[in-house]
């Protein structure tokens, strides 16, 4: 998943995790990490595993 770097969505991100369960500590985290470029977060383990970034070498967030 592609998060644009805004604060209102850094926001929006931490409020997702924190409704999953278990995600407090990270979802805290959340609301600074995910206002920075070449940020990621891995959610679950694989097979069952989501990754989280707030930005694409190459590809903006626009174009994706």
């Amino acid at each position: 998943m592609l998060v644009e770097l805004t604060p209102d969505n850094a926001g929006h991100l931490a409020d997702a995790q924190r409704s999953f369960g278990g995600y407090e500590e990270p979802a805290d985290a959340a609301r600074v990490h995910f206002t920075e470029p070449a940020r990621m977060a891995t959610l679950g383990r694989p097979p069952l595993a989501i990754d989280i970034l707030s930005s694409l070498t190459g590809l903006s967030f626009e174009e994706a």
